[in-house]
């Protein structure tokens, strides 16, 4: 069945979400999981920029963070790619710099073979990611994202600022959106912010 082009998809709500918070640009590297948010972003004039590896794509939202002053986003695919962001969130966590990751999950009915790899690219990754960031938020159904990229936003840059993961399975990615856009408020992504 073909996906009907005029009818609002995930990657759009994530898009306006990202947008509402006043952020103007991702780092990361495209997997087939998280196709729905590159093709938002080209949708939407939202820019995304390409990197080479993970790990830069975490240490470039770092850096934009650290000289923009608003929250850094970066997103990975499962699996291999979330690994790879290991290393720019822990400097991220140690520095205390807020980083929105967007990382991709293997479907929602395939995560019981995530134990030992069975499933193709599956991994603990909630488990790893823990030790190196504030908060790993999952999206379980559309209708969750505001609510949940809204707490994830609200975790990096509130208080000791630092790393936060917005965790989205694949069949919720490609998924049609829930809802209306979320209410812009562009100080929502300004760091440092007590409240």
């Amino acid at each position: 069945m073909k996906q009907n082009e005029t009818q609002r998809q995930f990657g759009d709500a994530l898009i306006e979400c990202l947008e509402a918070v006043g952020a103007t640009v991702c780092f990361g590297v495209p997997g087939g999981q998280t196709i729905p948010l590159y093709a938002a972003a080209r949708r939407h004039g939202f820019r995304h920029v390409m990197m080479r590896d993970e790990r830069n794509a975490a240490c470039a939202a770092d850096a934009y963070a650290r000289v923009s002053g608003r929250i850094g986003v970066c997103d990975a695919t499962v699996g291999p790619g979330a690994t790879n962001l290991v290393s720019g969130l822990a400097e991220a966590y140690a520095s205390a710099i807020p980083v929105l990751a967007i990382v991709a999950d293997v479907k929602t009915e395939r995560e019981h073979l995530r134990v030992r790899g069975v499933a193709s690219q599956a991994m603990e990754q909630q488990a790893m990611l823990q030790g190196v960031t504030k908060r790993v938020s999952r999206v379980h159904a559309p209708e969750g994202l505001p609510d949940v990229f809204a707490e994830a936003v609200r975790t990096a840059v509130t208080g000791r600022a630092g790393p936060a993961v917005l965790e989205i399975p694949e069949d919720i990615f490609f998924a049609p959106a829930a809802g209306e856009a979320v209410a812009a408020d562009p100080e929502a992504g300004r760091w440092p912010r007590y409240g």
